[in-house]
């Protein structure tokens, strides 16, 4: 399936394409006065349901990927995730949870891995109506993203084992 943002793009072009047949072509230029008279110019209706399909597309889309990001946080929570939290990092914007890094226990090493509250396919996130709690850092350490060099060292400073 391609993303919104492509078909948003093919929108905006079909929309464009179909304006400008509209305003070049002669037939198109006696425009319908009711409903019950059709456009005359099959070029224009044709560009005309091009635009109208790709906006049923991307609405379809939408719904696609908001199920996909329900059902991936609804899945994470049913797991039953035991994972050893060691050391945990969080931030918070505005009163609402924005980042929460975990630091955990893999063998004799450590990892770290963290979620923010903005979605990403293929990882966990905060919900907006998530709060603190050990399942929130289960989730972090099940479906986060792995801490990148600059965050282990502004989090999870000194010396450590690291995995990855």
């Amino acid at each position: 399936m391609r993303t919104v943002k492509v078909i948003d793009k093919e929108i905006d072009e079909a929309y464009q394409e179909f304006i400008k047949h509209q305003n070049s072509c002669k037939i198109c230029q006696h425009k319908p006065q009711t409903a019950e008279e059709e456009m005359e110019c099959f070029l224009a209706e044709d560009l005309y349901d091009t635009y109208e399909n790709l906006r049923s597309e991307k609405d379809y889309a939408e719904q696609v990927f908001q199920q996909e990001l329900i059902d991936r946080n609804i899945n994470l929570k049913s797991n039953t995730m035991n994972y050893q939290i060691i050391e945990t990092h969080i931030i918070y914007e505005n009163g609402k949870l924005k980042e929460v890094a975990v630091l955990w226990a893999d063998g004799e090493y450590v990892r770290a891995t963290y979620i923010t509250n903005q979605p990403i396919s293929g990882y966990s996130f905060i919900m907006p109506n998530d709060r603190l709690s050990d399942e929130l850092l289960q989730k972090a350490a099940a479906g986060g993203r792995y801490v990148d060099e600059k965050r282990k060292k502004k989090y999870f400073g000194g010396r450590r084992n690291w995995s990855r």
